[in-house]
């Protein structure tokens, strides 16, 4: 048999593509029925996840699909035999399977199920001929194993003359071409009757240069051989239909190969309907209809810009709810996704305590659920485990869930958004806040920071409550190391005037916290960046509430700033003049304690943030003398465009790091003021502005106190002289 050799080297693999319901079962099986009279020993591999490639061989005993295997037996009880059943003339019958329909990555299954076979020692058993039975109407990753090099080394097309159907046939040569395009057996025509489909095949073969190897008619002998799950070669075998598929066998056996060639969109109506050129002019002449659209708004600057994305938003989503003291955070994820999360949040944890002794207490011991979505969770849907999960929180007494998906729900498809609603129609006393981020699809940390922020407040605060004598804090960091020790400062300030803080948003708060912000008579931000600003619109715009002009930020000017704003709204001005004096009598003996080691002393600025109106305050109260300051703009660093206190600084979007270093080592400055450690001479003292500064009356102080104490250090470990 010329292209078909006995043994395990030479095994041929033939793939049969079409679009679904174009008869690419019915030719499979008969041809595989076909090329057993031959002696070939043939095994057939349905792709389908409808799993019915393989009935008419197999009759009335239908093969175990491969994933169904998968999902219900253990792998170290799996064997190849369960799922290899012997059909007519010896043939060998598998089926791949999928999904229920609406659910999961059929494209996916398909991966897996080959994997599992390999695993199982599929290509040990004994075969010369390999045949995939693939759906083509999806050309997706997962169908497409088939055509990859190591898989079939010959493709035949299966298509009637019905436009879809060829433009499915076209979309299959598409996608063999992206791979080696050499392995085109053939087009397989399946009539379907009309008395036009023969020339339009014709025409389609023509201009792709692929001849047509079968034509096979359309018959009432495959409907009655069907009903007894028969092939037409076993139940009518001396047919001429049977003799169709042993003359489509032969070339099979022969083995003849074409290049694929595809055709545009356009070519293809020309070649097939008809159509001209000029046609298609008109229809792009033609108004096209506007509709009007929300798209998402997308505030974090990396998404923006377009640049390299830090940290996805699933785990931006979860540092944020692990956070809220009474909120249950599921995460719709794999294990590895929720622990990568997780440790984000414990490590932000770790650093707080070890810095300031004051980590957050919800953080401490998170309410978290996962839904450990596996690989069977890819190709059947995670929706079960979703509903599972979501009904052991509701019957344990959660009232507040955040519900929070990675990569997977978003790829397979998964209706969270539908099974959350259904949850809220059926216990209308719990709150669910849906945060779709299907992990990095949309966006960054910083993204998922924004959406959680945003999302938790719409779904637990309460409009309109009368207002009480306190204030609610918003753009507070979660995973900042000084996040509580900011808090308290603010606590302890706002104390000496009899005024709490209602909510900080959002930090270390509660739910409860958050239901009853509106409570708030004013709001202050604790920073002006991009991460505050967008919830300050939210809270604005939605929810009415106040908010001063001034941010709560760093050093003694900014404080007086948002201090007297206290004083107007509240009617609190003598308290606060009060401890704004002591404020200025302790922030002044600070400043004459550091002037000795600052004073005419020479220090350039290269920031990444604008954020940096209380760096020139410490420079001017320490009389240094800068050399140049600037602010370089970088897409992923820079996140506070509007801020206040850049008027006197040089804004570069030229210059690279390089030749800031290179200016710096020129400049020869006594300091550096940057967000990050750069390589310049040794002599010259590096203070690191922090991307979460320290707030109040005397973070900068603070900040420039531990700055000393590392001056005090020597410049080069002592411990290196002793390495030989």
């Amino acid at each position: 048999m010329s292209g078909i050799q006995r043994g395990k080297e030479v095994t041929r693999r033939i793939a049969i593509y079409g679009k679904g319901g174009i008869g690419k079962s019915t030719i499979s099986s008969n041809l595989s029925a076909a090329l057993s009279e031959r002696g070939v020993k043939v095994l057939q591999i349905g792709c389908d996840p409808k799993h019915d490639s393989t009935r008419l061989l197999t009759g009335e005993e239908r093969c175990r699909t491969v994933l169904e295997y998968m999902k219900d037996v253990p792998p170290n009880e799996r064997e190849l035999g369960d799922l290899v059943l012997r059909g007519f003339g010896n043939t060998l019958c598998v089926e791949a399977g999928g999904p229920e329909p609406g659910v999961g990555c059929a494209g996916r299954g398909i991966i897996t199920a080959f994997d599992l076979l390999r695993d199982l020692g599929i290509d040990s058993i004994d075969h010369d001929l390999v045949l995939y039975d693939v759906l083509g109407d999806v050309v997706c990753g997962g169908f497409a194993v088939p055509i990859r090099d190591g898989y079939a080394d010959t493709i035949y097309v299966v298509t009637s003359g019905e436009y879809m159907s060829i433009y499915a046939a076209n979309n299959i040569l598409r996608g063999v071409s992206n791979y080696n395009p050499d392995r085109i057996g053939g087009i397989i025509f399946n009539s379907r009757g009309d008395d036009y489909e023969k020339a339009r095949v014709e025409a389609f073969s023509e201009a792709v240069n692929i001849p047509i190897v079968a034509r096979i008619e359309r018959s009432n002998l495959f409907l009655s051989a069907e009903k007894e799950s028969k092939t037409v070669v076993e139940k009518y075998p001396d047919t001429g239909l049977a003799d169709s598929f042993r003359e489509l066998a032969n070339i099979v056996i022969e083995g003849k190969k074409h290049r694929a060639r595809f055709l545009t969109e356009t070519e293809l109506e020309m070649t097939v309907l008809g159509m001209s050129r000029g046609h298609h002019a008109d229809y792009e002449r033609k108004e096209r209809i506007k509709a009007s659209s929300k798209p998402r708004v997308y505030a974090s600057k990396s998404v923006k810009e377009k640049t390299i994305l830090h940290g996805c938003a699933f785990s931006g989503a979860v540092n944020t709810c692990l956070s809220v003291e009474g909120l249950c955070t599921l995460m719709h994820s794999t294990r590895n996704c929720s622990q990568f999360a997780f440790q984000l949040t414990a490590n932000s944890v770790k650093r707080a305590y070890r810095t300031n002794m004051l980590p957050c207490d919800a953080a401490l011991v998170p309410d978290a659920i996962c839904t450990r979505l596996d690989e069977g969770s890819m190709i059947f849907g995670g929706n079960d485990k979703l509903r599972d999960c979501l009904q052991d929180a509701v019957d344990s007494g959660r009232k507040h869930i955040a519900v929070i998906t990675s990569c997977a729900p978003g790829i397979i498809g998964d209706d969270v958004r539908g099974i959350v609603d259904q949850f809220k129609r059926t216990y209308p006393d719990v709150k669910i806040a849906f945060l779709e981020e299907d992990g990095n699809l949309n966006g960054d940390h910083m993204q998922g920071l924004i959406d959680a922020c945003k999302g938790i407040v719409r779904e637990f605060a309460v409009k309109d409550l009368p207002k009480q004598d306190c204030i609610s804090m918003v753009g507070i960091k979660p995973m900042a190391n000084n996040m509580i020790s900011n808090i308290k400062r603010i606590e302890d300030i706002l104390g000496r005037a009899g005024i709490t803080v209602r909510c900080n948003i959002m930090g270390d708060c509660s739910v409860e916290d958050i239901e009853r912000m509106t409570e708030s008579r004013l709001s202050f931000l604790v920073t002006e960046d991009q991460f505050a600003r967008e919830q300050r619109s939210l809270l604005k715009d939605e929810y009415g509430m106040e908010f001063s002009d001034n941010p709560i930020g760093v050093g003694m000017r900014s404080t007086e700033s948002w201090m007297k704003d206290i004083a107007k709204v509240f009617g609190k001005e003598k308290e606060i003049e009060s401890a704004l004096k002591e404020f200025r009598e302790e922030y002044k003996k600070r400043i004459e304690h550091l002037l000795p080691y600052f004073e005419g002393k020479t220090v350039y600025v290269a920031s990444l943030s604008r954020n940096v109106g209380w760096v020139s305050e410490i420079i001017d109260d320490l009389k240094m003398i800068p050399v140049r300051k600037t602010i370089m703009l970088r897409a992923d660093r820079t996140y506070d465009d509007h801020a206040k206190g850049s008027d006197d600084y040089e804004i570069t979007s030229t210059e690279d790091v390089e030749s800031i270093v290179a200016d710096v080592n020129a400049k020869r400055p006594d300091f550096l003021f940057s967000m990050y450690a750069m390589d310049v001479d040794e002599s010259i003292r590096q203070f690191k502005i922090p991307i979460v500064t320290e707030i109040g009356p005397y973070g900068a102080t603070d900040m420039i106190e531990r700055f000393i104490r590392e001056c005090r250090r020597p410049k080069t470990e002592g411990w290196k002289k002793d390495v030989l």
